[in-house]
């Protein structure tokens, strides 16, 4: 009982920290503007803005969610998976009602744009915590 309780505690605590460190980071990615060398490899208009808004929004995703992955796999298990999802959910409806509600307003780049960025944050927590339940163990057996 105890036990159970301790697990959902840290549950809890994890998907708060999750959470904050998320919009940090997703902050952070939004405001870096792209380096003197990226307008050499893609040239200054809107597919390049794109591509490295888009680049750094997933280097954001990727660094937030790995540690959370990580720690949803080495405690839960294949429950893990559940929870990332859960979490994953809970991050993203917010965003998915306020994207329906104003989305007469926002042109179809706009909308896509939003759109995938929604599917890339509801995806990466489970399937990262998938993937990691699926690497092979470190434990060798050592034979007789």
């Amino acid at each position: 009982m105890l036990r159970r309780f301790a697990l959902i505690l840290m549950a809890a605590a994890l998907f708060w920290v999750y959470r904050i460190a998320f919009l940090y980071s997703i902050g952070y990615a939004t405001a870096i503007h792209f380096p003197a060398w990226w307008l050499r490899l893609i040239p200054r208009n809107v597919h390049g803005i794109f591509a490295w808004s888009f680049l750094c929004h997933s280097v954001a995703v990727l660094l937030v969610t790995l540690p959370v992955a990580w720690i949803l796999a080495r405690f839960y298990g294949r429950l893990g998976v559940y929870l990332g999802a859960a979490a994953a959910l809970a991050l993203v409806i917010p965003d998915i009602l306020s994207t329906v509600r104003y989305s007469h307003l926002m042109s179809a780049f706009g909308l896509t744009v939003a759109t995938a960025d929604l599917i890339k944050v509801a995806v990466a927590l489970p399937l990262s915590v998938w993937l990691l339940l699926k690497l092979p163990s470190n434990i060798r057996w050592s034979g007789p």
